[in-house]
This record gives structure tokens, C-alpha cells and sequence, in this order.
């Protein structure tokens, strides 16, 4: 199972992380009534900007999802820059592997949906079938690679999936993870370089800031016992476990991918695992 709670809001200069973070939110919001893409909340306020924050944290779920990491500090921070408007964006998901099996050595398996690869880079990137329809989990190896900043991890997961060839056939069947992990980021708070790049001023020319808070859970979740494992797979074709595995070693990078989305090519987040 895998859930994440992110919750933050801003935009920068093109090809940046958040250059694209903005123009995801911007066709997620789209026409006249949007598109069904699940967890995502954008609010705004031109007052009462600390309630706002405060209740958006707080929300049930949501709040749970990010216990332990202080997230009351961006209510702290909103308060003290005093702004003149501000936006809250939230996107949580809570999601089941679509097949799962433990490992005798400790860890979780799941079955290879399909593969691609990137020039350049020598590892293949699986994507992993959930039992919802229009989402699936993509795991980009990184091992033998430098540590990509976490500044840059959204840009280059995107860039990577927009340039992948998919494979006729993969490589591998199996992906195995050794432990369950959590990805989990305290509120960090910036100032945008160029908030104009994308028109995204704030009133009277002042600076524009960003703040968010994230966490990240996976594991194998709650096996499906006897015929029910194989009885609804939500409209998918569950994938076959068997060999050649592949084994995922740290660090590699985790992306939510929503169909609904799908021609942005872009992944609905992005987690970096170490």
C-alpha cells in the first residue's frame, strides 16, 4: 500500500521543478469542470491565510498522514510573512498494490506491468499496476548513479518518463523491495527566484514564497486471501510474478502516475528514496 500526503503551493522559472509543478495544477484544473484525478485540493484566500493553512493540515486523513512532522510550523510561517494572498494545494492518496506477495527474506514483491527505457541510463523503469485503473507506480532504479538533489527530482523523473521507449517485452517480471520505507520531508519554506516566469507576481511586486510539508509510506499493505486475490482486479490484467526479479536497491525514485494526465507525460508526484 502506498499513501502520500503533500501539501505546499508555488511556481519558478521554466524546466524547473516548479515551473512544471505550476502547469500540472493548471491543467488539473482545466475546463469547465476539471479532471477526476483523486486527492487533489487547491483552495485560496485572500485573508485569513494562517486558517486556511490550518485547516488544510488538519483535514481527517490528511492530518494523520503527516503526523510527527511539525507541519503546525507552515501556520507559524504564514502568520509571520503576513501575506497578501495565498494558495494551499494538497494532493493525498491511499492505494493498493495490485498483486503482492511477501519475501521468505524479509520485504515484498510485486509483478512488472511493463517496462521502458532511457538513453543514458542503463537501468529500466518499471511501471507497477494498483487496483485503481488510472494509476500506476513507477520505479526509476538510480543505483550507480549520483544522488539527484531533491530540488530536482520532480524535473528529471518527468524528463526521464517523457523520453522513455517502452520495451516490448520486460526484462524482468518481479520487483522485490527489501523492507517497507518512508519518505517523509519537515516544512521547508522558499522564495521563488523569477515568480514572473509564469506570471504567478505577487500584488504590489513583492516575493513570492513557497512552503511545503510531505510524507510518504509504502509497503506491501494487507494481503487479499485465497480467490479474492485474483477475483477483482479492478478492471486490470494482474501481472504474473515469477523470474528473472529485480531486486530495488536504494536509491531509486517513486512516481504516482495518473493516466489522467497522460498527456502532460508527467508524474503526479515524485519521491526520491535513499
Amino acid at each position: 500500500a502506498r499513501r502520500r500526503a503533500e501539501a505546499g503551493a508555488g511556481s519558478a522559472p521554466e524546466g524547473s521543478p516548479g515551473h512544471l509543478a505550476g502547469a500540472l495544477a493548471r491543467t488539473l484544473e482545466a475546463g469547465p469542470s476539471g479532471r477526476a484525478i483523486p486527492g487533489v485540493a487547491l483552495e485560496a484566500a485572500s485573508e485569513e491565510h494562517a486558517e486556511l493553512v490550518r485547516r488544510g493540515i488538519t483535514a481527517q486523513g490528511f492530518a494523520e498522514a503527516i503526523a510527527g512532522l511539525e507541519a503546525e510550523a507552515l501556520v507559524d510561517d504564514v502568520t509571520a510573512m503576513a501575506p497578501k494572498e495565498a494558495v494551499l494545494g494538497r494532493l493525498f492518496v491511499t492505494l493498493d498494490w495490485l498483486s503482492v506477495r511477501p519475501r521468505a527474506s524479509g520485504g515484498f514483491e510485486v509483478p512488472v506491468h511493463m517496462a521502458g527505457q532511457c538513453s543514458g541510463h542503463f537501468h529500466p523503469v518499471f511501471y507497477v499496476a494498483t487496483t485503481d485503473d488510472d494509476i500506476f507506480v513507477v520505479i526509476i532504479p538510480f543505483e550507480g548513479f549520483p544522488t539527484v538533489p531533491e530540488a530536482e527530482v520532480f524535473s528529471k523523473c518527468t524528463d526521464m518518463l517523457r523520453n522513455i521507449a517502452p520495451m516490448e517485452s520486460p526484462p524482468f517480471k518481479t520487483l522485490a523491495f527489501e523492507s517497507a520505507f518512508d519518505v517523509r520531508h519537515w516544512p521547508r519554506t522558499f522564495e521563488l527566484e523569477d515568480s514572473a516566469a509564469l506570471g504567478a507576481d505577487a500584488p504590489g511586486g513583492g516575493p513570492v514564497h513557497v512552503a511545503e510539508v510531505s510524507s510518504l509510506s509504502v509497503g506491501p499493505g494487507r494481503p487479499i486471501p485465497g480467490r479474492l486475490a485474483s477475483a477483482d482486479t479492478g478492471g486490470k490484467a494482474a501481472g504474473a510474478f515469477g523470474a528473472p526479479v529485480f531486486v530495488v536497491r536504494r536509491p531509486f525514485a517513486l512516481c504516482v502516475f495518473h493516466t489522467g494526465i497522460d498527456d502532460l507525460n508527467v508524474p503526479l508526484t515524485a519521491s526520491f528514496v535513499t
